[in-house]
């Protein structure tokens, strides 16, 4: 049974306001579903959709749903229940299929009875809006998590508000750990924390802010911050959000490679001086050649004068005075067989290798092999394991050369000699001096400048001696001195170099696979350090160059591998792919993952955790060839 309705004069003024209500508006019976009024803007919306209505055809559930039966949805029900209260809910219209945002009501008669009213807002271009909003907040958070740099947000008190996975990696803190520190904790010096929000609050912005972050393990990592401050409704900061770089590695490499050029410059201008100085050497030799030659002439002249002179004295009988000149022509042979066997020597181990030689038992071996050992008192304080880096026979000549020097020299029945070693560094080398120390002659100290020249002697002797030891340390890069006081001591101090350059045997081949800047990076680093390094864009290159390799028996050391992305699984499954294929090749892993070897059992992958140091890079490949 239907509803008494109100007096037709309430319902004029009533339906004049509602016809110019902009909103969908209607009334029905909540009993029999009729529709009692509609407004002229709902009118208008029937009549779009060729919507056919009429006091026969005038059900609500068939009118605005195109259903047959009473709506499961229906709001009736809430109505019933809480007659006094409007019920807002939003709807999907089934036919035009918008969203509305609908006010219910309940409307009690004076017979007792309800009536449904209900305000429809149209919705749906705010609720697409929000889908769209949504979309965009799914797709801003998947490349806030997944970016593979740093990125952070902070308030200005410095409690992380949100940090991303490579922030995670970066400092070795889980996400949970940042909730609980604070942005100073990051600082290696809190100070500098100070004159950043002084900076970035001036500006509202900072770009490439270098300064020193350490990681949760005090490891320091050098950064570039590009950070801009986050304001409030009113202007107020609030807050910083930023991203950073990890320059740690590009900052070695640059000092790295400072070092090298200068190192390579030192190298060059070494070789230069070497080569002037092997050019006076030659210009020098034949100055001694012209000067041996006119020596060894005075030598055979007073052999043959003396000769001559013997002829003579046979004549008359004068034994005594022939068996004196042949004493004396004796002594000139010894002093030339020992004149050109030195020099014979000398010249043959000016060819051969360098290696380390162990000084106290070259000493010792010199000294027992001296045809007058019994006459020398030697006290050699040098330490066993101590090495020298030079040709072993001419230091054995040297050596050779300084004790027949002291012996000649010796004032009493035995020679008395020490020789002590000290390690010096001069002008970034390092040397061992060795001082040379006899009890002898001594001399004079007009004469001191002069004893290295060829053929002087202050001891009627052949004044070759010191020349040669002169002639072996200039081969060793080393130098000599001498200082003396008569009748007291003569001691030689000699600097020989005791540091090695050893190239590598050959360059072994590494193949660096991915992109980046920090790829670039890495192989300007190992080819200074004489590795053969190739790139490859992906795996199927790296494996075509790799076979190159194996085909002509090339000596090959690893893949060089650097994760640009989270994606540790995907990696380690194309890792297995490579391993399958060759047992025996070394992968170089660079990630940002705290804990990959959690994952992997392979001892042919090797983890470079980033960030890592030319150092550290270094050693690790290094360790492996």
């Amino acid at each position: 049974m239907g509803i008494k309705r109100p007096s037709k004069l309430f319902l004029q003024k009533l339906f004049k306001i509602l016809d110019n209500f902009p909103e969908l508006f209607y009334i029905s019976d909540p009993d029999t579903y009729e529709i009692i009024y509609m407004n002229k803007k709902l009118k208008e919306l029937i009549k779009k959709y060729n919507i056919f209505y009429d006091k026969k055809n005038n059900l609500c559930y068939k009118i605005f749903q195109n259903l047959s039966s009473p709506c499961p949805f229906c709001s009736n029900k809430y109505l019933y229940e809480n007659p006094d209260k409007p019920y807002i809910w939003i709807h999907k219209n089934l036919r035009n299929n918008r969203y509305y945002k609908c006010i219910d009501q309940f409307l009690k008669l004076k017979n007792g009875k309800y009536l449904r009213v209900e305000f429809a807002f149209d919705i749906t271009n705010e609720i697409n809006k929000n889908k769209i909003i949504k979309e965009y907040y799914k797709r801003y958070y998947d490349l806030f998590e997944n970016v593979p740099a740093p990125i952070y947000i902070t308030n200005v008190e410095g409690k992380f508000i949100r940090v991303n996975k490579a922030m995670s990696s970066l400092f070795g803190y889980t996400k949970e750990e940042f909730r609980n520190i604070n942005a100073l904790n990051l600082y290696y010096n809190p100070e500098d924390r100070k004159k950043f929000q002084k900076d970035i609050e001036k500006k509202g912005y900072v770009v490439d802010y270098e300064v020193k972050l350490k990681s949760k393990d005090g490891k320091i990592i050098n950064s570039l911050l590009s950070a801009s401050v986050i304001k409030d409704l009113f202007g107020k900061i609030v807050g910083y959000q930023g991203i950073i770089k990890n320059i740690t590695l590009e900052k070695e490499y640059k000092e790295f490679l400072k070092e090298t050029i200068k190192r390579k410059e030192e190298k060059i201008k070494k070789l230069a001086e070497e080569k002037d100085r092997e050019s006076k050497k030659c210009a020098n030799l034949l100055i001694y050649q012209s000067t041996f030659v006119h020596d060894f002439n005075n030598i055979l002249g007073t052999l043959l004068n003396n000769y001559y002179l013997i002829k003579n004295y046979l004549k008359d009988n004068k034994f005594s005075e022939i068996y004196e000149i042949l004493k004396k022509g004796e002594e000139l042979i010894i002093k030339s067989k020992t004149f050109i066997n030195s020099l014979l020597k000398l010249r043959e181990e000016g060819i051969k290798v360098k290696k380390y030689v162990p000084l106290a038992s070259l000493i010792e071996r010199v000294i027992n092999s001296f045809e007058k050992k019994n006459e020398i008192v030697a006290n050699i304080i040098i330490p066993k394991d101590l090495t020298v880096y030079g040709y072993e026979k001419q230091l054995e000549i040297l050596f050779f050369n300084l004790i027949k020097n002291s012996w000649e020299a010796k004032r009493e029945e035995k020679i008395r000699i020490e020789i002590t070693t000290e390690l010096i560094s001069e002008k970034d080398k390092n040397y061992v001096k060795i001082s040379f120390t006899d009890n002898g002659q001594g001399i004079k100290k007009e004469e001191l400048d002069k004893i290295f020249q060829p053929f002087y002697s202050t001891k009627n002797q052949t004044g070759i001696g010191l020349k040669i030891v002169s002639e072996i340390i200039k081969n060793h890069n080393g130098k000599i001195e001498v200082e003396s006081e008569v009748d007291k001591y003569t001691t030689f101090h000699i600097y020989l170099p005791i540091l090695k350059e050893t190239p590598l045997p050959f360059k072994k081949k590494i193949i660096l696979v991915g992109e980046g800047e920090l790829i670039k990076t890495v192989k300007e680093i190992l080819t200074l350090f004489d590795y053969d390094v190739f790139y490859a864009q992906n795996w199927e290159e790296a494996l075509k160059i790799y076979y190159q390799f194996k085909e002509k028996k090339e000596a090959f050391l690893g893949f060089f591998y650097d994760s640009g992305r989270e994606a540790l699984e995907e990696d380690i499954k194309e890792f297995d792919r490579i391993l399958n294929l060759e047992p025996d090749i070394n992968i170089f892993y660079s990630s940002y993952f705290v804990e990959p070897k959690e994952l992997i059992t392979n001892n042919n992958i090797i983890i470079l955790k980033k960030p890592y140091t030319t150092e550290e890079l270094i050693r690790t490949i290094s360790c492996v060839s």
